[in-house]
């Protein structure tokens, strides 16, 4: 064994332990505690798009509950996006929490997974896996390894919407992209930009801009097409441009028809709609004009 594997061999990160897992495809929990079972539901948290409170319950596996008794194991939940490349993790001592997930660096994708479970904070602490096959004797286990693992859940979110922002540190500082995505059968239009940059794109009339150059795409991808039957407009591939249809045809702002009348959709009149544009004061005339009379 190389010096660095038995540094980590010591340190605990190599060795087996009993582990109480539902993630594969049958949601089958293994066997490694016969009398363990584990579940975790989430609520989303009211007037918040990216914030979920976890309740999780296990019994059995004692072993497992005993480091969470002691603090040294805490509930987990391990966020997941794959199309902004983002994974981050919750721990709380309680068995009822939240879970946050930053809207301005994923934005409120379709695509966002909850991986609950039991995970080990402290930096070393030791394991009882009596009733397991791992025998009696106690065993050694490092920060970060995963004792409980629940099946993931996709999250569900209070709003959705068509225009996403990314931060992509490959990218120039001096560039902005966008693209139309498919997220699982939504389409949105997503925008990236380099980290310095892409705050100044999600304010004032950068944020307006953004808005204007995402609508200005609808009539070029047939996804964002608007079908007209008894019950009216509808965009019925993308429920994101479908609100968008709705919040426009309520404010009777043309829309973006791929007929004749496609040349009246005008992006920036329905971006505003969106951000309305903030009336700047002018300035005060000059007091020496009073003396003109």
């Amino acid at each position: 064994m190389n010096p660095e594997a038995a540094q980590r061999a010591a340190a605990g990160l190599t060795r087996s332990a009993p582990c109480l897992d539902d993630t594969s495809d049958t949601h089958e929990q293994s066997g490694d505690w016969p009398d363990g079972r584990y579940a975790c539901e989430f609520q989303p948290e009211s007037g918040q798009s990216s914030a979920w409170t976890a309740r999780h319950e296990l019994s059995g596996a004692g072993g497992v509950q005993a480091l969470l008794d002691s603090g040294e194991a805490e509930w987990a939940v391990e966020t997941r996006c794959a199309l902004a490349l983002h994974v981050s993790l919750t721990t709380d001592r309680n068995a009822s929490h939240t879970v946050k997930v930053d809207p301005a660096a994923v934005g409120h994708y379709s695509d966002i997974r909850l991986w609950p479970g039991v995970v080990v904070t402290a930096e070393r602490c030791r394991l009882n896996p009596a009733g397991t096959a791992w025998g009696d004797e106690p065993i050694e286990v490092a920060r970060g390894r995963w004792l409980v693992r629940g099946a993931p859940v996709r999250a569900s979110h209070d709003k959705r919407s068509l225009l996403q922002f990314v931060s992509r540190p490959s990218d120039p500082a001096t560039k902005v992209s966008s693209k139309v995505i498919d997220a699982e059968g939504d389409y949105f239009i997503q925008i990236s930009a380099h980290p310095d940059r892409i705050e100044q794109l999600q304010t004032g009339e950068a944020l307006i801009g953004c808005w204007a150059a995402a609508l200005a795409l609808l009539p070029l991808h047939e996804c964002f097409d608007i079908v007209e039957d008894e019950d009216g407009l509808s965009v019925p591939t993308s429920q994101n441009a479908n609100a968008v249809l709705q919040r426009l045809e309520a404010e009777n702002v043309p829309l973006w028809w791929t007929d004749d009348r496609k040349s009246d959709w005008d992006p920036f009149a329905a971006a505003t709609v969106f951000l309305p544009l903030e009336l700047r004061q002018r300035a005060a005339p000059d007091a020496e004009d009073d003396d003109d009379d």
